[in-house]
């Protein structure tokens, strides 16, 4: 079995050390790349992934160049690019001292997007996370989703048309059912409140349109981009009620 094999057949995680060794003679130096790893008998185990030269000077730029273009042959360059939509996500909530569910809903969809797409990655270590994570993802989405969405509709900027653009994508086929549902806790919510507060439906003509910006990189949110023209499109004339007109 070729080291590769062996590597990617481990759900541990993998540390990687370098060495250093100068010819004598040849005043050449060679670096050995090892990963070290727990088996599944708890055994620490070791295996040399590169033996390669390194050329004059030995800095540790020079000796940090070498290993990065040794590494870029697992394909761990697409590993971490993944890893940077994480990284710049809690960056953004880090930063911010009041998070609210309308707000961070709609990263959470971005995420919901992205992983959903890594699943047809080329490169089978990218496959493999992705589907551990997405086990993990949708057992916390069914337990938050419908809350966070009705807090999402309750911002004035983003409405229903945030989760008809979200949840299209998200559900495709059972789109419509998932969307029903949240309708449905809403104009729930909407006979609770003219319970408590009676006043008079009245029939009018709305017409409406949303606009909103966010903080982050185009490329790794560019999702959001087509949100917002999603939203800035939307214009609805009718004759409906007060709350049907809000929620569009």
């Amino acid at each position: 079995m070729s080291i590769m094999s062996i590597l990617e057949s481990k759900k541990s995680q993998i540390a990687i050390t370098s060495d250093m060794w100068t010819s004598s003679n040849q005043k050449k130096g060679y670096m050995a790349i090892t990963a070290h790893f727990i088996d599944n008998s708890w055994k620490l185990q070791s295996r040399i992934v590169r033996f390669v030269y390194v050329p004059c000077p030995h800095t540790t730029e020079v000796i940090a160049n070498v290993m990065f273009d040794s590494l870029l042959d697992w394909n761990i360059d697409q590993i971490c690019e993944k890893l940077e939509f994480f990284y710049v996500l809690t960056e953004m909530f880090s930063a911010t001292l009041c998070p609210t569910a309308n707000k961070i809903f709609i990263y959470i969809c971005e995420i919901r997007l992205k992983i959903d797409g890594w699943l047809v990655s080329e490169y089978v270590a990218v496959q493999l996370i992705t589907n551990s994570m997405i086990a993990k993802f949708k057992k916390y989405w069914e337990d938050i989703h419908t809350i966070f969405s009705i807090a999402l509709i309750l911002d004035s900027r983003f409405k229903f048309k945030t989760i008809d653009y979200y949840f299209d994508q998200i559900y495709r086929e059972e789109a419509q059912n998932e969307k029903e549902k949240v309708r449905i806790i809403m104009y729930e919510i909407e006979k609770e409140y003219k319970a408590s507060f009676p006043k008079p439906t009245v029939g009018s003509k709305s017409s409406s349109s949303s606009s909103f910006s966010v903080r982050g990189n185009n490329n790794i949110f560019g999702g959001i981009e087509s949100l917002g023209v999603y939203l800035s499109g939307s214009v609805v004339a009718q004759e409906r009620s007060e709350f049907d007109s809000y929620l569009e």
